[in-house]
């Protein structure tokens, strides 16, 4: 494979600019050419965000054309199904399994969990479900849902990343226990694949 396509997807405040940066970095480190652009973002008010990640020998351009991801990261439920359009029949998808409702109460409609999960199943032969959110709160640290989906990716990616570098760079994220806390999850994220999926 020439370039690899990710698009990493969530919503704002789910620190997705942090993780599409560290796996440019850790590809950077692994002698690959990588690029990210973020497309569409809402990343203060909690909507939409988009950041496509490039990796590969030459990356020219650093945005990711509507059937061409390779690999879509979903801190968020929801934003799996919105983003679909970049996928093609052989997408790889890691989702967390939690919906984050908009605070808009009595005019969005809630669906279930295991309804939006039955649906990917259904579109997307080759879905890893994670419950990220779930495991960054057990450890006390909600805001490194990130790192659990990073941490999920990284095994399937590390053909083409320098997992010894971000082991490292995720420890920089965030000072003091925070930072344990972020490695604490990423190494999670990599532990529930390896038991889950046997991708280790």
């Amino acid at each position: 494979m020439d370039v690899v396509n990710i698009v990493v997807t969530g919503v704002g405040g789910q620190g997705l600019l942090t993780l599409a940066r560290l796996l440019v970095e850790s590809a950077l480190a692994k002698g690959y050419d990588a690029l990210a652009a973020e497309t569409h973002g809402m990343s203060q008010r909690g909507g939409s965000v988009i950041v496509h990640v490039r990796i590969g020998k030459e990356v020219l351009a650093p945005t990711i054309p509507p059937g061409f991801a390779d690999y879509i990261l979903s801190t968020e439920l929801m934003e799996a199904v919105r983003n679909c359009i970049y996928a093609r029949k052989d997408t790889i998808v890691v989702v967390n399994t939690k919906i984050i409702y908009p605070a808009l109460p009595g005019i969005v409609e809630h669906v279930s969990e295991d309804e939006v999960l039955k649906w990917l199943k259904q579109h997307i032969e080759r879905l890893y479900p994670i419950p990220a959110s779930s495991i960054a709160e057990s450890l006390g640290a909600p805001q490194s849902t990130n790192m659990v989906i990073l941490g999920a990716a990284s095994a399937l990616l590390k053909d083409y990343i320098d997992l010894g570098y971000l082991e490292k760079a995720v420890l920089k994220v965030g000072r003091g226990r925070l930072a344990e806390l972020n490695l604490r999850a990423y190494l999670q994220g990599r532990e529930i694949m390896c038991r889950e999926y046997g991708v280790c």
